[in-house]
């Protein structure tokens, strides 16, 4: 009795196998969760960030809000906004980070998308809209379906619209258009490699250690892009 169990547990095994992954693959899954904002405010946004845990999911409702002060969070999460074309969340002052996300990892990738950005053709200064940061040198974002609008630059060193360091990832189906009434400029990109500045960093060809860039328009004046 005890051999035609044995048979049989050893002639299931890879079923078995299959089971236990699919039971830790859900057990992973479950961990994570997502925090609705109740609004597209800041305040609101903040909210659900602080009650977000790494790997989670913070959505942030359509509409049209005004921020005069950013987000700053070391959490790997991601944020999902409803889509560039029903979320707008407008800048209001200078020399402030929109999201700054400093805990980018590869076990828990930072990813945000889903917005339309105006700068209100403000003047940046020594800012940037959107950062991403990561502790290692590893794949660890994605940003997709962001549209930035009416970018300006004001001088300085550190002005432009999104700045990625020490991080590797994939930027895709977005856009950077500076401003149409104003005469000014703006870095789009700003790129840091892992101790090196951004256009001093070897390229690895043939792996995933790179920024990529993906169906993502640049509307910027000569030298800013």
């Amino acid at each position: 009795m005890r051999n035609k169990i044995l048979k049989t547990i050893i002639h299931n095994m890879p079923y078995i196998i299959l089971i236990l992954f699919g039971v830790l693959g859900l057990a992973k899954s479950s961990l994570s969760a997502t925090i609705n904002a109740a609004s597209c405010s800041q305040s609101d946004v903040q909210s659900a960030i602080n009650s977000a845990s790494n790997g989670d999911t913070v959505t942030i409702p359509a509409g049209n809000c005004t921020w005069t002060s950013g987000i700053n969070t070391s959490k790997s999460i991601s944020i999902k906004g409803s889509g560039s074309g029903s979320l707008t969340i407008a800048l209001s002052g200078t020399g402030i980070y929109l999201f700054d996300l400093t805990g980018c990892t590869n076990a828990n990738k930072c990813a945000i998308s889903g917005m339309t950005i105006d700068a209100a053709n403000l003047s940046i200064n020594s800012s940037s809209i959107i950062s991403i940061n990561g502790p290692n040198a590893e794949v660890a974002f994605r940003m997709t379906d962001i549209k930035m609008i009416n970018l300006c630059g004001g001088g300085g060193s550190g002005w432009r619209g999104m700045n990625i360091n020490k991080v590797y990832g994939v930027i895709d189906s977005s856009s950077f258009t500076k401003s149409a009434s104003r005469d000014c400029c703006l870095h789009a990109l700003d790129a840091n490699g892992p101790g090196f500045s951004g256009d001093m960093a070897s390229i690895p060809w043939g792996t995933d250690q790179a920024i990529f860039v993906e169906n993502t328009t640049f509307d910027y004046c000569s030298g800013s892009d």
